[in-house]
């Protein structure tokens, strides 16, 4: 498995997860938690925010998701 695959499990099992998880540890009903894991799903998606890369010695623009961290 592929670490962008890795990635994308692990942002399924938030998606799949994270209702049930608050519902059984109400102490993470905040709006700082829900902030961070939007973030967190966000993360690598252009349209949560993007950067363009030109590190290739072409000077060809890549535009790439932002990445959280």
């Amino acid at each position: 498995m592929s670490l962008n695959q890795s990635k994308n499990v692990f942002k399924q099992i938030f998606i799949d997860h994270w209702a049930g998880f608050l519902e059984m540890n109400r102490e993470y009903q905040a709006e700082y938690y829900d902030t961070v894991i939007k973030r967190m799903l966000g993360c690598g998606n252009p349209e949560h925010g993007w950067i363009v890369d030109n590190r290739d010695s072409f000077f060809a623009e890549e535009i790439r998701g932002y990445v959280n961290g």
